[in-house]
């Protein structure tokens, strides 16, 4: 498993909200890992649907 994949895990593990969700949705997209981000940027969609900031950030892949 790659290290990223598995700090995400680890992130998820602890505790999942819409915050953490994010964080990792914004280290992926600082990292490059678009394809990433977006997954994370559509479970953040379907579980938080009023979540602006995921929002927002999730735009910032269409830039």
């Amino acid at each position: 498993m790659p290290f990223d994949a598995f700090v995400g895990l680890i992130a998820l593990a602890v505790q999942e909200d819409s915050q953490i969700l994010d964080n990792l949705g914004v280290l992926y997209i600082s990292s490059s890992k678009l394809k990433e981000a977006q997954e994370i940027y559509e479970i953040l969609d379907k579980k938080y649907p009023e979540y602006r900031e995921g929002k927002v950030h999730y735009n910032i892949l269409y830039m």
